[in-house]
């Protein structure tokens, strides 16, 4: 089972034209996660609020996708208060190495903070990379350097590996032995938007 969540990229346009909520019928909505995409202009953000709340009364929630990538996600985000603001591989990239990156990146976890808003960072290809956004805050990554789209089969035997890798660390620690480090960040399989939560 897990604490896994499924994100599911939508238009604005497809969300208000009330289509979503039947698709989703049926479905476990608090392991669902409503990623609007920032590329697209939205005429009345009253419409599209109202269109959310019938999903955000059975749980599903809500992320902006791409943010930073465009003038849109800005608006967005004001509009909408979205659970989770992802932020572009345009701004996650070098962002070690880049200072102006890095203070948006950091800007925009700030803002998150104080709006009880989750940071997911889009992108993630390198150690260092992923080491600056944790120093930085973000809750979540999704990445080439965590995970790489990957077959089903291939998906479970990962879940197993990692269930047995965290019954091995749990074993141990009571035991009083040091274990293998794990990853403490959200993986993600980026084709997909699957989020691997982080082991507890």
């Amino acid at each position: 089972r897990g604490s896994f969540h499924l994100g599911l990229n939508s238009s604005p346009q497809t969300i208000v034209g009330g289509n979503v909520v039947g698709l989703l019928a049926g479905l476990p909505a608090e392991r669902i996660i409503l990623e609007i995409t920032e590329h697209d202009h939205v005429e009345d953000y009253a419409q599209l609020r109202a269109a959310l709340e019938p999903l955000r009364a059975v749980g599903v929630r809500i992320a902006i996708d791409d943010a930073g990538s465009g003038y849109a996600s800005m608006r967005h985000i004001l509009n909408i208060a979205p659970d989770f603001i992802k932020l572009d591989n345009s701004l996650t990239r070098r962002v070690d190495a880049d200072e102006m990156r890095g203070a948006l990146a950091a800007a925009l976890i700030a803002f998150g903070r104080q709006t009880n808003c989750r940071i997911v960072a889009e992108g993630v290809e390198t150690v260092a990379e992923l080491r600056t956004l944790r120093e930085l805050g973000v809750h979540a990554a999704q990445g080439y350097h965590l995970a790489r789209p990957m077959p089903m089969e291939a998906f479970r035997k990962l879940l197993r590996n990692q269930r047995w890798s965290r019954l091995r660390r749990r074993l141990a620690d009571r035991a009083g032995l040091s274990s293998l480090p794990l990853q403490d960040l959200d993986g993600a399989r980026s084709s997909r938007r699957l989020i691997l939560r982080a082991p507890s």
